[in-house]
């Protein structure tokens, strides 16, 4: 009874799965089905009770994991997506630990889908330029290097140095606010500029820097520098 009443009033998804390639369910809480938005007749109705059907990554790997964990004895302990009712991703917490003689999983499953959605805000954060939405310069250079290396010389790239001529004197006679509008202005521009696969960023204060690809000539590169003389 007590047993019950725990997997029953648990705030966590609680879940009993076979040990099958579909991790089908044997006997879920109603938290669980809160989480998915599954009725315990949709949930048999539409997957068959296949955890696996509403797992968004890719399943061998995970499988991979499961297989791994058994044959070392040890629980697991991953995260990764799946999709609830009305198609929404989600970003869940799994421990599970098998017990062999039923030959079972018995799983504890979190939703941290506010936490991933709050790292990916840091991470955007971190990485762009407040003022202009490009590339900050940390970010830039880590771009540019990731990409230079993937090139290993199959293709030609050039830099594009970008400062704006007597900015000094807008911010002396017209104030940082419009120092900072002009800044904006030219972020604006040279995103409209150039396609989406070049990398674009401001390096601080009104110097902009854009890496280029498939250069295959001096000629091409001047023109492309002349789009930028505005």
């Amino acid at each position: 009874m007590q047993y019950k009443s725990f997997f029953k009033n648990n705030a966590c998804a609680l879940l009993i799965c076979k040990n099958d390639p579909y991790s089908t369910i044997v006997e879920a809480n109603d938290a669980f089905y809160k989480m998915v938005g599954y009725s315990r007749e949709s949930m048999e109705q539409i997957h068959k009770n296949r955890f696996s059907n509403i797992v968004c990554d890719e399943l061998i790997d995970i499988l991979d994991k499961v297989s791994n964990a058994i044959n070392k004895g040890d629980s697991l302990d991953y995260e990764y997506r799946i999709c609830n009712q009305k198609g929404e991703t989600l970003w869940i917490h799994d421990i599970a630990t098998y017990d062999p003689v039923s030959d079972q999983f018995y799983v504890v499953i979190m939703d941290i889908t506010y936490r991933q959605i709050a790292l990916e805000s840091v991470s955007k954060v971190a990485n762009i330029d407040s003022l202009t939405g490009l590339l900050n310069r940390s970010h830039l250079e880590e771009k540019i290097t990731q990409e230079i290396e993937s090139l290993k010389g199959s293709s030609s790239f050039a830099m594009c140095l970008i400062d704006l001529d007597n900015f000094k004197a807008i911010n002396d006679s017209f104030g940082h606010l419009i120092g900072d509008h002009v800044l904006a202005t030219m972020g604006e521009k040279l995103s409209a500029l150039f396609e989406s696969n070049y990398i674009i960023g401001r390096l601080g204060g009104d110097e902009f820097a854009v890496f280029l690809t498939n250069i295959d000539s001096i000629e091409t590169l001047s023109a492309i520098a002349q789009t930028i003389s505005f």
